[in-house]
């Protein structure tokens, strides 16, 4: 699978977020800002890894604040290019 720099870098962004607590590491959500440190470039490389299946973003009104908030997490996919990278999965 060809994954360009910016890509890989969401994917190292989400497994390494401060709000990351989830094992497995499979669709354990984060706050998406924490993915693509609030940068368009790594916005539109979430977009990217979304649409080639490694990540999935979800919104919704968790708070009950009328706000949306996006979070987002690794897929099986996602996770298995990391693996294939050398990076270390818990």
């Amino acid at each position: 699978m060809n994954v360009t720099e910016l890509e890989k870098q969401v994917l190292i962004n989400i497994k390494n977020s401060e709000y990351q607590d989830g094992t497995p590491l499979v669709y354990a959500w984060v706050w998406s800002f924490t993915a693509t440190n609030e940068t368009k470039q790594l916005a539109g490389a979430l977009g990217s890894c979304v649409k080639k299946g490694l990540a999935e973003c979800y919104v919704d009104d968790c708070d009950g604040n009328g706000k949306e908030d996006e979070t987002c997490s690794l897929t099986q996919k996602g996770v298995d290019y990391l693996e294939s990278i050398g990076e270390e999965i818990w």
